[in-house]
């Protein structure tokens, strides 16, 4: 078996070299506290290599030493022993070398029986006593002192926390560091007075296979290494075998090259350090590493925490801190960055030339410049991660296409929450964006920006480009929901601005551009062209609700563009128009461009008499759409699939519609209803809480679609009444599948057949329904 460890500094060697220790270190007293065990370092096969680094003058020199443990044969240990020290007469400094084997006493270290006679009986303080504290007395070689502090050293490429013993003489003085957990001596350092010439010599282990720093095992294989790389380049080590890194300070820049799990004990203290370099760079395929703290991968462009090259690699519960690139993935395939923290680099995460990666659930915050930049990377999927407080921007697309963000929140950026930059049919959906100057700017095409909540911006949305969509969304407290810059054939449709400060959409120079089924609510400025006039511009079905002006268009900046679909424009609430012919549709048109010549002015045809609501379902393959126009507070509407006996197939199904109303008691309500045929069909029946209410159909009507009209007396006060459109059958039937849905509600939830119903409860009635 096998030990290095440091051996003599400039003291020891004056077993061997008397001439270079001073005169005042005669009076030493040996001492000879003997240890309780045996310390558990002395492991077979076991070894440690120590550096001596000689200063003096601006000069230094290192040398390697030795202490070879070749048999441990209870209590004794067989020792081989090179030694340097160093000698200073008139002025000139040299370096003596030693060699010694010798037989020690393991329990009392105290030397037996040696090459050299002049080490028999003296005592090596190569360890100390573990179960000591601060203040403890330590009798060694040296003299008897107490432990003064404890450190942390770096050791071996790991933190260990040591004691820290001093001596002082007239002429030298000396600390050293001892471990905790093993006792073991770690670090010397001798200062030497002597002639007007200092000299430092520092002691430090730097190479080992002691069972205190094998922390690497491979798991399948069982064999333990001291680094991580080691380990990984062992030929044992096969792809499909994980190795396990325990607790520590791993200063190593890992090149994996097989298809391996790499598994830290816990992220937060088990932490690879790249000490300026690319921490990990992955090359192989089907790489997982876990659990790691990954950092300090250099402050320039050429450098990493984690680089990943292969396909199907996954970094799972990791922190990547203080890198200049957190992770970069490069022509990468099906890579997966999970439930990590990313903080405190450059950049974050950069996807560059790659496609079918997953970036889930991660923290992605703090970083200088991005969170996530993708350039040039295609059908990546981003999903419930969280980006805030990086730079300028939170996700950056250069060049990118078909990539799906989806239920991320993302916010505190001083420029862009999300900027997609010469980059096409990538999906924005069910995010959060907020407080950022822009939400989201978009510069490409056909890309869909659906059902986001944006907020606390300058501008919600900037388009830059034509041809994209953006829907569904929720746009609050902003200077302006929708700024168009040049940018052309958008299709802005179903959005909810409200509370916002200024502007709900700007055009700038804009064309042709639909703005439809959008609801405006208590806007300063409803829609508003400024600049290069827009034109050929389609805006229905729109309802501007509490704003102070819908639209504003000055002169120097008008365009032609519609305001109707040739059948239906928008509800304005300030305009009070009147409806004669009961359609839903005012009787005159609405002036949209107030002030300007008459040769400028612009009308909605066709205004409508209530808010309109526009709702699409999807029975089997195909959608339909259902639009409501009522002037009572309307909540929403559904449609419905009822039967008598619930067990049926939904197919077997007959459809109606429900709507919700409510508005002052009392009051008149209106409703216009257009229906699909295929939902459901004529003859109709119309009920109002139980009750029949008579309608008309309108000649619009034709035979995939039916236009129905009546009216109404709002209900109770907070009473919210339910409007059903069905085809004509027995009321009764409809109370009889009442009284069944309720005996059956409990056996049906336990049957659990979430894909085909659910149970709907509103003011009157349960009802079975199909889910779509």
């Amino acid at each position: 078996m096998r030990i290095i460890i440091l051996a003599n500094l400039l003291l020891l060697s004056a077993c061997i070299c008397t001439s270079i220790i001073p005169l005042s270190f005669q009076s030493i007293q040996w001492h000879s506290k003997i240890q309780d065990s045996i310390p558990s370092w002395l492991e077979p096969s076991a070894y440690m290599t120590y550096e001596q680094l000689f200063e003096w003058a601006d000069k230094n020199q290192t040398d390697y030493m030795m202490w070879n443990i070749t048999d441990v044969q209870n209590p004794l240990v067989d020792l081989y022993l090179i030694s340097h020290g160093v000698n200073i007469t008139d002025g000139n400094i040299t370096l003596t070398t030693g060699e010694a084997d010798l037989t020690m006493n393991a329990t009392s270290r105290t030397v037996i029986n040696c090459s050299d006679p002049n080490y028999i009986g003296e005592q090596w303080p190569f360890w100390i006593e573990t179960n000591v504290t601060l203040g403890s007395p330590i009798d060694i070689w040296y003299g008897s002192n107490v432990i003064s502090r404890d450190e942390m050293i770096t050791i071996l490429g790991h933190k260990l926390d040591c004691w820290v013993v001093e001596y002082n003489w007239t002429t030298a003085s000396m600390q050293r560091w001892y471990d905790k957990t093993t006792g073991i001596v770690l670090r010397i350092r001798v200062t030497l007075y002597h002639q007007n010439i200092t000299t430092i010599t520092t002691e430090t282990a730097v190479s080992t296979n002691l069972p205190m720093y094998c922390k690497v095992q491979n798991l399948k294989t069982g064999l333990n290494y001291t680094i991580i790389q080691e380990a990984i380049d062992a030929s044992e080590t096969l792809d499909g075998h994980t190795i396990f890194v325990k607790a520590g300070f791993y200063y190593e820049n890992l090149l994996v090259n097989k298809s391996i799990s790499l598994i830290g004990e816990a992220r937060a203290i088990t932490i690879i350090d790249g000490s300026g370099e690319t921490a990990i760079i992955v090359i192989g395929d089907d790489v997982l590493i876990a659990n790691f703290t990954i950092q300090h991968g250099s402050t320039t462009p050429l450098d990493y925490g984690i680089r990943i090259e292969g396909f199907n690699s996954i970094v799972k519960n990791c922190i990547i801190r203080e890198n200049y690139y957190g992770i970069w993935l490069e022509s990468t395939q099906n890579c997966t960055i999970f439930n990590s923290i990313v903080s405190n680099n450059t950049g974050g995460i950069y996807l560059y030339s790659g496609s079918g990666n997953k970036v889930r659930y991660n923290s992605i915050t703090n970083n200088v410049m991005w969170g996530m930049l993708l350039s040039q990377t295609y059908q990546n999927n981003f999903r419930l991660n969280r980006v805030s407080f990086n730079g300028p921007t939170g996700v950056s697309l250069y060049l990118s296409g078909s990539n799906l963000f989806r239920t991320n929140d993302i916010f505190s950026h001083t420029a862009y929450g999300m900027e997609l930059g010469s980059s096409s049919s990538n999906t924005v959906q069910s995010n959060r964006v907020y407080n950022c100057s822009t939400g989201i700017k978009i510069g490409g095409l056909n890309n869909t920006i659906r059902g986001n909540w944006v907020s606390h911006t300058t501008n919600c949305i900037e388009l830059y480009d034509g041809r994209n969509v953006v829907e569904e969304n929720q746009f609050y407290d902003s200077i302006a929901a929708v700024s168009f810059f040049n940018s052309h054939q958008n299709q802005i449709r179903h959005n909810t601005v409200y509370s916002n400060k200024g502007i709900g959409f700007e055009f700038h120079g804009s064309n042709g551009n639909t703005v439809r089924g959008n609801d405006f609510l208590n806007l300063m400025i409803g829609i508003r062209f400024v600049g290069t006039p827009s034109g050929g511009n389609w805006v229905y079905h729109n309802n501007f609700i509490g704003t102070v002006q819908p639209v504003s268009i000055p002169g120097s900046s008008i365009g032609i563009n519609y305001w109707d679909n040739g059948m239906e424009g928008n509800y304005w609430s300030i305009f009070d128009g009147e409806d004669v012919d009961h359609d839903g549709i005012c009787d005159f048109p609405w002036l949209v461009t107030f002030g300007l010549p008459a040769e400028l002015q612009q009308v909605d045809n066709y205004p409508l008499m209530g808010k309109i609501s526009i709702s699409e379902f999807r029975i089997g393959e195909k959608f339909y759409q259902v639009t409501v126009i009522s002037n009572s507070t309307s909540l929403h509407f559904d449609i419905l699939h009822h039967s008598g006996v619930i067990i049926n197939p939904p197919e077997e199904n007959e459809s109606y519609i429900s709507i919700r109303v409510w508005d002052d008691e009392g009051t008149l309500g209106f409703c216009r209803a257009m229906i699909p045929t295929a939902i459901t069909n004529r003859p109709f029946t119309v009920y109002l809480d139980g009750v029949n209410v008579i309608y008309s159909e309108l000649s619009w009507s034709n035979e995939t679609h039916a236009y129905l009209y009546f009216t109404y007396l709002h209900p109770t006060m907070f009473h919210e009444g339910e409007i059903i459109v069905i085809s004509e059958f027995s009321f009764i039937s409809l109370l009889l599948a009442l009284v069944i849905v309720t005996s059956l509600v409990i056996l049906v939830y336990k049957r659990e057949k979430p894909g085909y119903i659910y149970f709907h409860e509103h003011s009157a009635y349960i009802f079975v329904v199909k889910n779509h």
